[in-house]
């Protein structure tokens, strides 16, 4: 699996968020590394898809060997109904 290579424990670039727009660089990799690709945040490592597939295959087949998801909290704002409590 091609990987965004990490720096120290800093993970895997962008380092400037802010300055960023998140979907023109994912779009950017996507075209450069593929469908699929891993990348680090921090010192935790985590995979970037959009294989139709592998996310079938994770979230419905495979789902209790992938129960670790990331936590997010949103305010009410920012809430809509597929990300509703």
């Amino acid at each position: 699996m091609p990987i965004v290579k990490p720096f120290l424990c800093f993970g895997s670039p962008p380092y400037l968020w802010h300055k960023l727009i998140y979907h023109d660089w994912y779009v950017q990799k996507i075209n450069q590394l593929g469908k699929t690709f891993a990348r680090y945040d921090g010192i935790l490592p985590s995979i970037v898809t959009i294989d139709p597939e592998m996310i079938k295959e994770i979230t419905a087949k495979q789902f209790e060997n992938f129960t670790d998801v990331v936590e997010m909290n949103f305010t009410p704002e920012q809430t809509t109904l597929d990300l509703a409590r």
